[in-house]
């Protein structure tokens, strides 16, 4: 099972790359937020299907997506945020967005001891 959290992290991550930043967006709902970090798994193969041919029920999933949005709403830039809500994978994020992300993956796989 970890190595599934592994993957759905990398899944995650991968769009978004390293690059300066733009003008200030306005920061979207943490309802928002979750809802594009299930399309962004689901644009990535992590369908309620897949999950469960892997063995991570959709409780399992759903905690760990909101681990995930509740680390990084708060320290990710309302700019970066908004690529992910648009679905905007190709507009750069700053390095500092991009670890927190990967940061977010790593740390709500360890606490859900998976």
């Amino acid at each position: 099972m970890k190595r599934t959290l592994t993957a759905l992290g990398l899944a995650v991550a991968l769009p978004f790359t390293l690059a300066a930043c733009g003008e200030e967006a306005a920061k979207p709902s943490k309802d928002e937020v979750s809802a594009a970090m299930d399309d962004l798994l689901a644009a990535s193969g992590m369908s309620p299907e897949t999950l469960e041919a892997t063995g991570l029920s959709e409780e399992q999933f759903n905690g760990y997506r909101n681990c995930i949005v509740n680390s990084i709403y708060d320290d990710v830039s309302a700019e970066s945020l908004q690529y992910l809500v648009d679905g905007d994978y190709e507009s750069p994020v700053s390095k500092d967005d991009s670890d927190k992300i990967d940061s977010a993956i790593q740390t709500c796989a360890s606490e859900l001891g998976v």
